[in-house]
């Protein structure tokens, strides 16, 4: 008969999203991440199988919670310009917030995809296209309330607000501070509104 497990396995994949969201996956080790999360090497091998598996189950993981909240939710009190802020206000607290790494696994794992076998690859691809979609509605949405200007397809500014998402993983790894999210978040959703006189 197997002896039970000594552990939570959500907190284990909790630990593993903290650790793969901190660190390069090439980079990686189970003998690292295992004591990142307070386990021998021989169970967390036992328990999740390789680096492969485990980081695949922390990504899988890190897509429900991270992005896919604020773009499920109805927000029926909103404006289309309103759902952009307010998705992009999550975006900085979850990449600033010192325990929401689940953010920022996705995001780095968008610039590693290179990195990655097909299968995470897949699953980093169709996140950030699903993103890219729901900014991209925001914004088409938005272009005809007039809260945002016309002269560019909505496509157009979708990726520019996708592209600024990305560079927030970056930032925050050379200037650890919700500020600096704030100020780039700041100008591009200033660029996107109309002009008003007076």
């Amino acid at each position: 008969m197997p002896r039970p497990r000594q552990f939570n396995e959500f907190d284990v994949v909790n630990a593993a999203i903290s650790y793969f969201g901190a660190n390069n996956f090439p980079n990686a080790s189970m003998r690292n991440l295992a004591l990142h999360a307070d386990l021998s090497c021989g169970s967390l091998y036992n328990a999740f199988g390789d680096k492969r598996s485990l980081f695949r189950r922390a990504l899988i993981q890190s897509v429900q919670r991270s992005f896919r909240p604020t773009m499920d939710s109805e927000q029926l009190q909103l404006s289309p310009f309103g759902k952009i802020e307010r998705f992009f206000a999550e975006a900085v607290e979850t990449c600033s917030h010192p325990a929401r790494n689940d953010a920022r696994l996705l995001l780095r794992a968008g610039f590693e995809a290179a990195n990655l076998d097909t299968d995470c690859g897949t699953i980093v691809s169709d996140a950030i296209e699903a993103i890219e979609k729901y900014l991209t509605e925001c914004v088409s949405a938005a272009q005809i309330e007039g809260e945002i200007i016309r002269n560019q397809p909505a496509s157009d500014l979708g990726r520019l607000l996708l592209a600024t998402l990305l560079s927030m993983i970056v930032l925050i790894r050379l200037r650890p501070d919700r500020t600096h999210l704030e100020d780039v978040v700041r100008p591009t959703l200033h660029r996107l509104r109309p002009f008003e006189i007076g």
